[in-house]
């Protein structure tokens, strides 16, 4: 049983690195500071995934790790999980166009590390549980507020991907937060399979979700022809053009990829404005973005 929950984590690690892939074609299409920050916490989610689950199996799968080599793997977790505490609510304020002060990160950096000096203080298993249920319980707090700011705001591109990952995120730190509060009532024993098995999870719904989701976006961005209804007479040599144009093309690349002059790429670029009511390229691709010919 093992081996398959670590195939599956190996699984949810790739799945992750793909996602990333897609998340920086993403930002090379639109350029967001909150999407650099996406694209640095789905890296850096990644090698904590890797790291938690190495610590898990390390027992099973290797015969002496050596305790140096362990406690450094051990503290790269923790600076991970450090990062992840910082830069998810970065990312839940600027998704919804609101700035991350300095005294933010401050503050929310001096709650975790005395937490964590005081289970180091104590070194007992009800502070560490204490320490664990105050940092699932921010973050679910911090998700969830991204996501029901983002879900009610009214803005003119919403992204579904963003929605997906701010719902997910938040269910997930909310189910640890439950999973971590049970410890203080139960003894433990068995929360290291159930923990692992629900980070694969999350991890690999997570991932497959958003490259889904690129898959789709992708898709109705290049499918121009559903763009523009027939009622405006836009032929498909338009049409054809304006996916290019979408694209980024210029005049003159866009008449050697069809094998036309650049007279004729401005004529139709001249009629596709005249149809569809704009006056110049900036005009036409507002509109055909916001879905709103």
């Amino acid at each position: 049983m093992y081996s398959i929950f670590l195939w599956f984590n190996i699984l949810s690690f790739t799945l992750l690195f793909a996602a990333t892939g897609c998340s920086i074609m993403r930002q090379i299409q639109d350029s967001s500071t909150w999407l650099e920050k996406y694209i640095g916490y789905q890296i850096i989610w990644a090698f904590w995934l890797f790291l938690t689950t190495f610590i898990f199996f390390q027992h099973s799968f290797i015969d002496d790790p050596g305790e140096t080599f362990y406690l450094i793997i051990s503290w790269m977790r923790i600076s991970f999980s450090f990062i992840i505490f910082n830069l998810l609510g970065q990312i839940a304020f600027e998704v919804n166009g609101k700035r991350w002060k300095i005294w933010q990160t401050v503050l929310s950096s001096a709650i975790l590390i005395g937490m964590t000096l005081i289970h180091l203080r104590i070194a007992a298993i009800i502070s560490l549980v204490i320490l664990n249920v105050g940092y699932h319980l921010y973050l679910t707090v911090v998700t969830w507020w991204g996501f029901r700011t983002y879900t009610l705001k009214k803005m003119s591109e919403k992204k579904p991907f963003v929605e997906n990952f701010l719902l997910l995120t938040s269910l997930y730190f909310f189910a640890f937060t439950l999973l971590n509060s049970v410890f203080l009532i139960i003894p433990k024993g068995w929360e290291q399979e159930i923990s692992i098995v629900a980070i694969g999870l999350f991890s690999f719904s997570w991932a497959l979700i958003d490259i889904l989701r690129f898959v789709q976006d992708w898709k109705r961005d290049n499918d121009h022809s559903m763009l523009i209804p027939d009622t405006w007479g836009v032929t498909p040599r338009e049409e054809e053009i304006v996916g290019k144009l979408l694209l980024g093309a210029t005049n003159r690349e866009i008449s050697e990829e069809l094998c036309i002059s650049t007279r004729t790429v401005e004529t139709h670029i001249y009629s596709i404005y005249r149809k569809c009511g704009v006056k110049n390229k900036i005009e036409l691709l507002h509109k055909l973005k916001q879905g709103y010919v």
